[in-house]
C-alpha cells in the first residue's frame, strides 16, 4: 500500500506522529479541492475546503484589521509627538542609577532628535551606554482623559554635520528662542543625539483606565 496515498502528503506515519496538533495543508488523495489536516493524537484528520476556505478568510480578516490598527496606532503616536515639545529621558549613570532630566526635542517621524551640553551628566552617560527610556505627555484635568507616550530607545550623538544641522533646524521651528544666537549653545558646547525607538508604549485612558498599545519598532 502506498503510504502517501493512504495518508495525504505525508512522508511517513512517523514523521506524522512527530507533528502532532500541528495543521498540515495538502490535496486529497486523488487530486480535487485542496484542504488540511490536523494532526491528532498520532493521526490525521482531514477537514474539508470548506473549512479551509473559512480559515483564510479569518487570517484575511486579521491581517486586514493588524494593518489598520497599526496605522491608527502609528497616527496617534506622531498625533502625540506633534503636540508636544519636552520630554523627559532617562540614562544610566556609570553607577547604575537611571538619571531622569527633561529636554526639548523635534521629531521626524517616529525619530526625536534633543541636544544637550557636551559636559553635561546625559552626554557622558550616553556616551558609556546608548539605551535610554522617555516618556511624553501633559496633565489634564480628568484622569480619563490622559494620554501619552513611552519608550524604550537608544540616542546616538550626531557625528554627520548635515543631519545635524538639519535636527538643528527642526529644534529651532519647535523652540523659536534657540533661532537667537546664543554662545553657551555654540556647536563647540553642545551635542545633538538621534533618538530611535524600539518599543512605544502608547497611553489612551479614554479606552479604559491604565489602557496602553505596544507597537515595537
Amino acid at each position: 500500500m502506498d503510504t502517501c496515498a493512504s495518508v495525504p502528503c505525508a512522508r511517513s506515519q512517523r514523521a506524522n506522529q512527530k507533528r502532532r496538533g500541528q495543521l498540515l495543508l495538502f490535496g486529497p488523495p486523488g487530486g480535487g479541492q485542496s484542504g488540511f489536516a490536523l494532526v491528532e493524537n498520532g493521526g490525521l484528520k482531514y477537514v474539508k475546503s470548506r473549512m479551509l476556505r473559512r480559515l483564510y478568510d479569518l487570517l484575511d480578516w486579521l491581517r486586514s484589521w493588524s494593518r489598520h490598527m497599526g496605522a491608527e496606532i502609528r497616527k496617534k503616536i506622531l498625533t502625540i509627538l506633534d503636540q508636544h515639545r519636552i520630554m523627559t529621558i532617562a540614562t544610566l549613570r556609570p553607577d547604575g542609577w537611571p538619571q531622569a532630566t527633561t529636554v526639548g526635542y523635534a521629531n521626524e517621524g517616529l525619530t526625536l532628535y534633543f541636544l544637550c551640553l557636551r559636559d553635561s551628566q546625559k552626554a557622558a552617560n550616553l556616551a558609556k551606554d546608548d539605551r535610554v527610556s522617555l516618556t511624553i505627555d501633559h496633565d489634564t484635568p480628568e484622569v480619563m482623559a490622559t494620554t501619552g507616550l513611552s519608550m524604550a530607545a537608544r540616542a546616538q550623538a550626531l557625528a554627520d554635520r548635515d543631519e545635524a544641522g538639519k535636527a538643528l533646524r527642526m529644534l529651532q521651528i519647535k523652540f523659536p528662542g534657540l533661532s537667537q544666537p546664543l554662545p553657551m549653545l555654540s556647536p563647540e558646547n553642545t551635542k545633538i543625539f538621534r533618538v530611535t525607538p524600539k518599543v512605544i508604549s502608547v497611553l489612551d485612558y479614554s479606552k479604559g483606565f491604565g489602557h496602553t498599545d505596544l507597537v515595537t519598532c
